[in-house]
């Protein structure tokens, strides 16, 4: 079974993304911030990770360094989303801190269930 990893401070948009990937029957864990991510990831084998970029404790860019380089140790590659309602954000940024790929707030469904079928079908 694929396994999804969602990290979000808004348990709202947690709720959200776990209700897409349930048509999809894959086992859906959640974080409320990068620390917790992080843990998380470090103890599961993920197929996807969306994580939010502004979150308290542990941003997103934090995390997803710290996941970097665990997969460094463990010799494969994660794909990771990066959810942003910061529209200062551009593209070319997400992509060079190693973010997969990138969506923004408010999420569109379409996008998320086109990224779910790239990584998980």
């Amino acid at each position: 079974m694929k396994r999804v990893l969602l990290v979000d401070d808004e348990a709202m948009n947690l709720l959200f993304l776990k209700k897409l990937c349930s048509h999809l029957h894959v086992s859906v864990d959640t974080a409320l911030n990068g620390d917790a991510a992080v843990e998380l990831f470090a103890q599961n084998r993920y197929d996807l990770v969306f994580m939010d970029i502004h979150m308290p404790v542990m941003n997103g860019l934090d995390a997803l360094n710290k996941i970097r380089e665990m997969e460094i140790e463990f010799g494969y590659h994660t794909p990771v989303v990066a959810i942003t309602s910061d529209s200062g954000i551009h593209e070319s940024m997400v992509k060079a801190s190693s973010f997969d790929e990138m969506v923004f707030n408010p999420i569109n469904i379409e996008l998320i269930r086109s990224i779910l079928s790239k990584y998980l079908l």
